[in-house]
């Protein structure tokens, strides 16, 4: 690591070992400190093998050598700068934290504040009279003690009546410093937060009198309500000349239904506030003296609801923490400030301002298959799959590609398939180039093989050796006797070879799997949603096209032990798993080939009827052998084919894709969206529609004359014409159902509320 100095240094380290130097440094966790700042190393997206480094902002290049014998590092060499420009958005001087809320949501602003700039130790709590202002002979005393208890520091625009009158009382506090901005704005739900001073001004706030002779009297010079929140944000914290990098928000004890009906409009100001890195975060209502757990307000809830659609949304449920009586100082807030430092932990971990580094998550997304249409999806992956499970800067996305440009389709005619040779006109290196915070998207590019191929056999090869005798027979039968979909299966467990290697070194917390053609419409429920519904943690969520057997399009998987199960190759050959037939298939012509290839098989190594050997049904088969939960979403997403006229196949044909369940009727959705999204010949989405409706899945449907579309001024669903709707920016539904044959609850937003939009 370099000396301390006050001069802007450049990290510059050498690579001699490409890729593998970046692994070195994972395995044998070797860290880069720059001036006492730990980093961690992360791939570039912009090399086929990540052979130079981005580490949250930093350039990086590392000479490592290896004494193979000790199997260590045996030096390194570290030479170069910091650039200023690349790690400005790391630094804590870009730190602007507004909060807005109650009187609780105020206590634990002081208490965080506290805890920073005296860097307190975990049992080094801050002083009570911070956090009860009972402890003061006054409010106005209290003000005081707690402006200038931060140094000069803070100003405070306070003034209050002994009385308590919302019309006279005012709050709003302003903790500037070069490397800290955080301020607290009093909201008491659904009633006005109000002010004396700008942004500009507010280094002029002052403590005022309330009561008495002397009393200041003077008026506000701007006040928003609750519910319009949306304009508080927009309009007065957009306008601090230090751009807010976190709104931390509650709405407490107090009235908050106008609130919770308009936080989509207050997230959407947020987020154009905050910008694409910055975070919005809700705190969740404490528990009150006498309650046994704490309880939520509407705002809460609807605020749990939007955290499973919006990415920098997070929701901070209040913790089980040990709290007697006597810690109260009043019936809803506490006397100790121990209390706060322990709620605050989770605080101060979403923010990057705890005393130990903060840490990132690493998840990964593996996309397998022919390339296809990839160059339409490419950017639905990033955006609507991505982003919303992993987005920067609390999570490191790891994209694990294993692509092949041949190709071998089903075909009515042909056991084998219909083979497509590789085209050399479409090749390119997918996500090269791909829009994203620097040094949080690694891709992983496979040394891949082509569809049916002399390469993948040998890759085949290579597996069955791998394996036990027994095992390997057993690959051996399903790779002659159904060459095609063995194929597909073996890529998959190919390509999660490699992620074992990468999750020694990154202990991922997330699988993600999908096919490169599939087209993500509008972005999948966040991690939220997948952590509250799973019912353990060997769920697999897939998408709900079927609820009796297990569709193999795409799957999100929580857990690395389930995640191992699904992929593995090994557990879908043994008995009860996979079976010789399905779809397409010729009986004489696979006894042939297991013949000619000396292979015996037993009579239950054969599927009794065709759809047994479907691959969801073999699927299913091997989830439930292995001990897999499964459990659906409908998921707003379409296969897309070539050639120029595609044929759309939305995943749930006669489900909730393409016809979104609404409070008053059904309503043809789908179409209008893929017509939106996927057809760019030219033609205008009403041409389209005039002239060819869609297939889906051999069914032909009429052209629509309704679709549902998306508010953007209020977030409300509404009945529109099919002619040029817009895709929606937000997730607008999301259906939590049991496994298999239970019924499906769907929840959407009608009327500004979310509801369970009913089944029948």
């Amino acid at each position: 690591s370099t000396p301390k100095s006050n001069s802007v240094l450049a990290l510059a380290l050498v690579i001699s070992l490409s890729f593998n130097a970046f692994l070195i440094l994972q395995k044998y966790q070797i860290t880069i400190s720059i001036d006492e700042k730990q980093l961690i190393p992360t791939p570039t997206t912009k090399d086929k093998f990540g052979s130079s480094l981005k580490i949250h902002g930093y350039s990086a290049e590392l000479n490592v050598s290896i004494d193979s014998q000790e199997r260590g590092v045996s030096s390194t060499q570290l030479l170069a700068i910091k650039d200023p420009q690349q790690i400005a958005s790391n630094e804590t001087s870009n730190y602007h934290i507004v909060f807005i809320g109650d009187s609780i949501l105020r206590y634990s602003y002081l208490e965080w504040l506290d805890t920073i700039q005296f860097s307190r130790s975990p049992k080094n709590y801050s002083p009570n009279t911070l956090i009860n202002e009972k402890l003061s002979s006054s409010w106005h005393e209290y003000f005081i003690n707690t402006t200038t208890h931060f140094k000069g520091n803070m100003f405070c625009d306070c003034r209050r009546s002994e009385e308590f009158d919302l019309n006279v009382e005012v709050e709003n506090r302003y903790y500037q410093t070069d490397n800290l901005w955080a301020t607290y704005i009093q909201l008491p739900g659904d009633n006005m937060a109000h002010g004396r001073f700008s942004p500009e001004e507010c280094s002029l706030a002052k403590v005022s009198i309330a009561d008495g002779p002397d009393k200041d009297t003077s008026g506000y010079t701007w006040g928003y309500m609750g519910e319009d929140s949306d304009k508080l944000i927009s309009e007065y914290v957009s306008q601090f000349s230090r751009k807010p990098s976190a709104i931390v928000m509650n709405a407490g004890m107090w009235p908050n239904e106008g609130i919770a009906s308009n936080l989509g409009n207050i997230f959407k100001a947020a987020k154009d506030v905050l910008g694409s890195e910055g975070k919005m975060i809700w705190r969740a209502t404490s528990k009150r003296k006498h309650d046994l757990v704490a309880s939520t307000s509407p705002a809460d809830d609807a605020a749990k609801d939007w955290s499973y659609r919006l990415p920098y949304l997070t929701y901070h449920a209040f913790p089980k923490l040990e709290i007697s009586p006597s810690e109260y100082f009043d019936d809803n807030h506490f006397g100790n400030s121990r209390i706060y430092r322990e709620w605050n932990a989770d605080l101060m971990q979403s923010l990057g301002t705890s005393l130990e580094a903060r840490k990132r998550s690493h998840r990964v997304f593996i996309i397998v298959g022919a390339v296809r249409t990839l160059h339409q999806t490419e950017e639905s992956i990033l955006e609507n799959m991505i982003f919303p499970i992993c987005p920067p800067p609390d999570c490191v996305s790891h994209l694990v590609l294993h692509l092949s440009y041949a190709d071998n389709r089903p075909s009515t005619e042909n056991h084998d398939g219909e083979s497509i040779s590789a085209d050399g006109d479409k090749r390119r290196d997918f996500f090269e180039n791909a829009s994203w915070a620097e040094g949080y998207l690694s891709v992983h590019r496979l040394d891949g093989y082509e569809i049916g191929s002399q390469g993948e056999q040998s890759a085949m090869d290579v597996m069955e050796k791998e394996e036990p005798e027994e095992v390997a027979k057993r690959m051996k039968i399903f790779r002659i006797s159904d060459p095609r979909r063995y194929s597909m299966w073996f890529a998959r467990a190919w390509a999660w070879r490699h992620v074992l290697n990468l999750h020694d070194l990154f202990d991922f917390d997330f699988f993600t799997f999908g096919r490169p053609d599939l087209l993500w419409l509008i972005p999948v429920p966040t991690l939220e949603f997948f952590k509250d519904f799973s019912e353990d943690e060997s769920t697999v969520w897939m998408h709900d096209a079927y609820f009796s057997f297990a569709p193999d399009t795409f799957a999100f998987i929580q857990n690395f032990e389930a995640a191992n199960k699904y992929f593995s190759l090994p557990l879908l050959v043994q008995k009860g798993g996979a079976c010789i037939g399905g779809p397409n298939f010729d009986r004489n012509l696979t006894i042939s080939r297991l013949k000619i290839a000396n292979i015996v098989t037993d009579d239950d190594d054969w599927c009794s009827n065709e759809s047994e050997g479907w691959s969801e049904h073999t699927l299913l088969r091997k989830m439930k052998k292995v001990s897999l939960t499964d459990r659906y979403f409908p998921a707003a997403a379409a296969l897309v084919r070539e050639p120029a006229n595609p044929l759309c196949e939305p995943l749930r044909p006669y489900y909730t894709v393409d016809w979104i369940k609404h409070n008053r009727n059904n309503i043809a959705h789908f179409a209008c969206l893929a017509a939106d999204k996927v057809i760019s010949l030219g033609k205008s989405n009403e041409e389209v529609l005039e002239t060819r409706p869609f297939i889906l899945r051999g069914k032909e449907f009429a052209k629509s004359s309704t679709c549902l579309t998306l508010s953007s001024a209020n977030y409300t669903l509404h009945e529109a014409p099919c002619k040029n709707v817009p895709v929606p920016q937000e997730q607008l539904f999301v259906s939590v159902s049991a496994s298999q044959s239970s019924k499906s609850l769907l929840y959407g937003y009608s009327e500004n509320q979310a509801v369970v939009l009913k089944d029948d």
